[in-house]
C-alpha cells in the first residue's frame, strides 16, 4: 500500500494544497494522504500560530475519506525538519511506500534541506511541476516521480495579501476555512 505526505506551513491551506493532494492520490494510485503542517518551518516565520493552521487544515479536510491530518511536528514543538518527520513515519509505515509530495519550486531548493540525502533514501518523491519552476528530465530516477501540472496555481502568500487589502478569498480556500479566519481575524 502506498501513502502520500504533504508537509509545509499551510499557512493558510488552500485549494491549491487540496487538488493537488488529490491530484496525486489518483495519479500514484495512493490510499491516503496524511497533510503535516510544520511547528516552526526551517525557513521563514509562520504568519500565525500551529494550532491555528492545524485547525484549518482540519476543516478543510473533513469530508474527504482519504485524507486526514497529523500533528506529528506541532507535538514535537521546535523547529520542523522532514528528516526527523520522515523517519517517525518510516517506523509506524513499516510496510508501506511513502511518497513526500513537494511542489518544483520546493525541489528546486531540496539539495540545501537537512539531511537531504537521507531523506531520498527513505522515502519516494512526487513532484508536481509549478509554473515557473521547470523540472529536468534529470531529476526523475526510480525514488523520483513527476506528478503533472498543478491544477490550481495559488499560493498562502497571495490568500494572506489579500486579506490584508480586505479583499475576498471565497473559492480560493474552503468555505470553513474562510469562516474561520474571518471569525478568527486572522491574518490582518
Amino acid at each position: 500500500m502506498r501513502i502520500g505526505i504533504l508537509g509545509g506551513v499551510f499557512d493558510p491551506v488552500h485549494y491549491g494544497h487540496l487538488s493537488l493532494a488529490e491530484q496525486a492520490r489518483e495519479e500514484l494510485s495512493l490510499e491516503k494522504i496524511i497533510f503535516i503542517p510544520s511547528f516552526i518551518s526551517p525557513f521563514g516565520k509562520d504568519s500565525i500560530p500551529s494550532f491555528e493552521r492545524y485547525k484549518m487544515l482540519r476543516l478543510a479536510i473533513e469530508n474527504n475519506p482519504f485524507f486526514e491530518v497529523s500533528p506529528i511536528e506541532i507535538k514535537q514543538k521546535g523547529v520542523s525538519y522532514s528528516i526527523d518527520t520522515a523517519r517517525k513515519l518510516k517506523k509506524k509505515y513499516k510496510q508501506k511506500e511513502l511518497f513526500f509530495i513537494l511542489g518544483s519550486d520546493t525541489w528546486n531548493q531540496f539539495s540545501s534541506w537537512k539531511d537531504s540525502r537521507e531523506l531520498i533514501r527513505l522515502l519516494q518523491f512526487a513532484i508536481i511541476e509549478r509554473k515557473g519552476f521547470p523540472l529536468k528530465e534529470s531529476d526523475f530516477n526510480g525514488s523520483i516521480v513527476r506528478i503533472y501540472r498543478e491544477v490550481f496555481p495559488i499560493c498562502s502568500s497571495q490568500i494572506r495579501g489579500r486579506i490584508k487589502q480586505n479583499m475576498s478569498i471565497r473559492y480560493l480556500v474552503p468555505e470553513k476555512v474562510r469562516r474561520y479566519i474571518l471569525k478568527k481575524k486572522l491574518y490582518k
